[in-house]
């Protein structure tokens, strides 16, 4: 009937991507860049589409949340490969973290407010990368050797934590509240709260932002919170990097987690996002990622009955692993 209706084609494109079609998937979500509420700085342009990239300069610059990045700046080094010059202008919080990852030539900062005068000879967003690259659930590039952890960091971590010999199990319960989605996709910590029953388990919150004042009202001893030591992502990591398993809603630290092939368990709500796809509790962007669904709407009680069960598990055996290293010294 309209086949210029914005909101159709990014809604197909939307139910594409999660039913696993993603190159077709992928060129309806493009429409995003059509909606009223896309509010991305126009670049100079003109945008990468198929021109020849052999001695071109492109700039890939970031357009969503941390998450997205942490997910998509994998096919920047596929972009590469075609033998261009790559400038990537990236979330300030994200600079130092990805300041290892391959793939690109120089990194700038991302300013939301107006365009770097800069020299370059196409511009794309990091999100529609896939698209270009035409890109289906084979051909998606492993999780490994993007995201480098400052190992100065990590080895404070290390040695902070190092006292306890409890399986060390790092939360976060709420996204940022800006998000469209946020209170669909947050799990209230009154609920997330139940895991702290199982026992032989340290609890420690990664969680920032106005979520954290939650914690603070809780009549519960058992989480301890790291607010206060976390700056940025590079901080988060580094403690990442000293845990044994990350619980997280679909916020940018699951990303993190999963980015840095850590055990994360990701926990969804039933009308979750489409990189989560359907009826599957793995994920081709994360080998090291589980996924946890509600089994109908706003049903976090089963879910964490589910987690509970899992964690209780992973515990018992992780104990009984440091039991046996211990016999075996």
């Amino acid at each position: 009937m309209d086949n210029n209706n914005v909101e159709a084609h990014f809604t197909l494109g939307w139910a594409l991507l999660k039913n696993q079609q993603l190159p077709e998937g992928w060129l309806e979500y493009e429409w995003r860049k059509k909606r009223d509420n896309f509010h991305v700085t126009p670049r100079k342009g003109p945008v990468l589409e198929n021109q020849s990239l052999v001695n071109k300069t492109v700039l890939v610059y970031d357009e969503q949340g941390a998450g997205d990045t942490l997910q998509f700046i994998r096919f920047l080094p596929l972009l590469k490969d075609k033998g261009c010059r790559v400038i990537f202008q990236c979330n300030p919080d994200l600079r130092e973290l990805c300041s290892k990852a391959p793939g690109y030539d120089v990194m700038i900062p991302l300013h939301h407010t107006h365009v770097p005068d800069l020299c370059y000879d196409y511009d794309i967003s990091l999100l529609s990368l896939p698209a270009y690259l035409n890109i289906d659930l084979e051909s998606v590039p492993p999780d490994t050797n993007y995201i480098f952890v400052n190992q100065e960091k990590s080895k404070l971590w290390k040695e902070a934590l190092k006292n306890s010999s409890n399986l060390k199990v790092g939360i976060v319960w709420a996204g940022n509240p800006k998000h469209v989605n946020d209170s669909i996709r947050s799990c209230p910590i009154n609920e997330l709260v139940k895991i702290t029953a199982v026992k032989n388990v340290d609890f420690y919150s990664l969680q920032k932002g106005e979520p954290v004042k939650q914690l603070e009202e809780l009549d519960n001893n058992l989480i301890t919170s790291l607010d206060n030591y976390i700056m940025d992502y590079s901080d988060t990591a580094a403690i990442i990097d000293n845990l044994d398993l990350i619980i997280s809603v679909d916020t940018s630290v699951a990303h993190l987690a999963g980015s840095m092939q850590k055990k994360v368990w990701n926990i969804l709500a039933y009308n979750n996002e489409w990189r989560w796809f359907l009826n599957r509790d793995d994920s081709p962007w994360y080998s090291s990622m589980k996924l946890f669904r509600q089994p109908k709407p706003n049903d976090w009680d089963s879910l964490i009955n589910e987690l509970i069960k899992e964690l209780s598990i992973l515990s018992a055996n992780y104990n009984i692993g440091k039991n046996v290293v211990k016999q075996l010294h």
